[in-house]
């Protein structure tokens, strides 16, 4: 099991958006509060939203993370949402 003190030194969480926040533009039940408890608990300013999305998803994305209810309840600010089409990251 992790706890918070074990979770102290991870550098950041990156949380996948789709059908782990949202789902068919819908938050998913439970979501902005584990998230909330994430930051708040464990992770505070490394917590980061991350998609992987075509254009028109990009846009919906980006309407679902600077809605109000999202922006009061998750606190994340849009400098720590990333998005990209491409299908893997190059380190």
């Amino acid at each position: 099991m992790v706890n918070s003190d074990m979770l102290q030194n991870a550098d950041v969480l990156g949380i996948d958006l789709g059908n782990t926040v949202v789902k068919h533009n819908l938050p998913l039940p439970e979501s902005f509060r584990v998230i909330r408890r994430l930051i708040d608990e464990c992770f505070g300013e490394r917590v980061h939203i991350v998609s992987r999305v075509n254009e028109a998803q990009e846009v919906r994305a980006r309407a679902f993370v600077t809605s109000p209810e999202f922006v009061e309840k998750v606190t994340i600010p849009i400098s720590r949402v990333c998005s990209t089409t491409r299908k893997s990251f190059d380190l």
